[in-house]
């Protein structure tokens, strides 16, 4: 299944979410652009870094309002793109209170090395609960 996907990453703690985007079988990924909301009540957004599927690559994020991040990760120079499954990036978020949410992904992107779209990509996101 040609899919990105999240899942909590190992690096996480009581007090830190570790969020790994995370790609199964994907061919040619050159880049990824979303939009992710996230429950920010619980959770307040630290920092985003390239994963091993984006190594030689860069990724930024900005927060647009409370709760939406818009995020951009890519390979540079005229590399090709990742092949197979991996972690593509991380966000880290700091647990600011005890509570249940969401998170959301709108806007999104996956590109090959050529900018074009990859056909079939799909995209899953998931939920937290933060004990505090």
């Amino acid at each position: 299944m040609n899919s990105l996907y999240f899942a909590s990453g190992a690096a996480t703690t009581a007090s830190t979410l570790v969020l790994e985007l995370r790609a199964n079988q994907v061919t040619d990924l050159y880049g990824v652009a979303f939009d992710l909301t996230y429950p920010a009540t619980q959770l307040q957004y630290v920092r985003v870094t390239a994963g091993p599927l984006l190594s030689n690559g860069a990724v930024q994020a900005a927060v647009s309002s409370p709760g939406t991040l818009i995020i951009g990760g890519t390979h540079l120079g005229t590399t090709p793109g990742s092949n197979g499954s991996g972690v593509v990036l991380t966000i880290e978020f700091s647990a600011v209170a005890s509570g249940s949410g969401s998170f959301a992904v709108s806007r999104n992107a996956g590109l090959d090395s050529a900018g074009r779209a990859i056909p079939g990509l799909t995209w899953l996101a998931g939920s937290v609960t933060v004990t505090k």
